[in-house]
């Protein structure tokens, strides 16, 4: 992911690492996805409950239960 913009650096690197570990199974936009929303959802999740005012508990209960529901999204990938 040449070029890309460094808001994206771990995520990209990763997203380039899942790709390259699984190239018959996922392309680098699928990989992309699949990063980009596992981070999104955790940390999305994680904001809304802290803004919530919960504790730093619930807080990563919250992006657990937020990784859990994007991993069961993950299964449409490949499938497509």
């Amino acid at each position: 992911m040449a070029g890309q913009p460094a808001r994206f650096g771990q995520g990209g690197r990763l997203a380039e690492a899942l790709h390259r570990a699984y190239p018959d199974e996922l392309d680098a936009i699928s990989a992309a996805a699949a990063v980009g929303g596992l981070l999104g959802a955790a940390a999305l999740a994680g904001v809304v409950a802290q803004e919530r005012g919960e504790a730093p508990e619930q807080v990563l209960a919250a992006a657990k239960r937020a990784i859990g529901i994007a991993v069961a999204g993950l299964s449409s990938i490949g499938g497509s």
